[in-house]
């Protein structure tokens, strides 16, 4: 299976089915710079691809899930949406090929990784907050989020990692 392009564009009507996010929160996203989208033509209807509505399903989970405020998923956003970072495809790639779970690691201020869960708890062992007292770690597995955005296609794949099947 190949990954898929992003240069397909979605709407904000896809994103709200998808992230289970309501218009409403979406413009509050967006006045507070965490939506990840571009503007098309006259109208200035958002669209977004495949990478941005995995940025936002993380995100929308993290919230959910944690209740991290909304002003600390600027943090996630971008980190996910450097220049040349596509967490969307390398999370594909590693489910696919590996067969793994693929988390992701952050405390939302300095920390952020997307890895295998062996990986995680390396970043553990090797001494990822040990220097700090205070130090507080989400870790959220992706494997679902990235189905739910492969469901967008025209065509719906499903890859499923060890834990699955």
């Amino acid at each position: 299976m190949k990954v898929p392009e992003n240069d397909h564009r979605f709407s904000a009507s896809d994103v709200r089915e998808v992230a289970d996010l309501s218009y409403r929160q979406l413009d509050d996203w967006d006045e507070k710079g965490v939506l990840p989208s571009s503007r098309e033509g006259d109208s200035g209807w958002r669209k977004f691809n495949l990478r941005e509505i995995f940025v936002l399903l993380v995100c929308a989970e993290m919230r959910k899930r944690f209740g991290v405020p909304i002003e600390s998923l600027k943090f996630i956003q971008g980190c996910m949406l450097k220049n040349g970072a596509d967490h969307f495809r390398a999370a594909v790639e590693m489910t696919r090929l590996l067969h793994t779970p693929v988390f992701i690691l952050t405390d939302f201020e300095t920390t952020f990784a997307m890895d295998q869960p062996f990986d995680i708890a390396d970043s553990f062992i090797y001494g990822l907050g040990s220097q700090d007292d205070e130090a507080a770690f989400v870790v959220l597995k992706v494997n679902p989020l990235v189905n739910r955005v492969l469901d967008l296609l025209k065509d719906p794949i499903r890859i499923e990692d060890n834990t699955e099947s």
